[in-house]
């Protein structure tokens, strides 16, 4: 192999890395770029949710809807309708525990 034809494989090498590099630098800016609107979006997302859960006007629906939208939930239209009681479960104690003695 001559000077020249190792030259030309060094320099087409080099073209070929120098190709890849630019390739990677766009591929990265563009991730970053995305990275950065996504950071912006769930920050607004957040903000809207804080404000949501802090306003004195929100309250959960969910029972409600699901009520009015089941037909064989209500006997009656005269009626009230009657919520069931959730019973509230005790906090597990950390202190509790057995020991078995053999």
């Amino acid at each position: 192999m001559t000077f020249d034809e190792k030259s030309d494989a060094v320099m087409q090498s080099y073209q070929t890395i120098s190709s890849s590099n630019q390739e990677l630098k766009n591929s990265n800016l563009e991730y970053k770029n995305q990275n950065e609107y996504l950071k912006l979006q769930l920050g607004e997302a957040m903000k809207q949710k804080k404000k949501a859960l802090a306003s004195p006007t929100c309250s959960f629906r969910g029972d409600e809807d699901e009520e009015a939208s089941n037909p064989l939930s209500s006997s009656g239209e005269g009626e009230p309708k009657k919520k069931a009681r959730r019973e509230r479960r005790q906090p597990a104690n950390s202190n509790d525990f057995r020991i078995k003695i053999l």
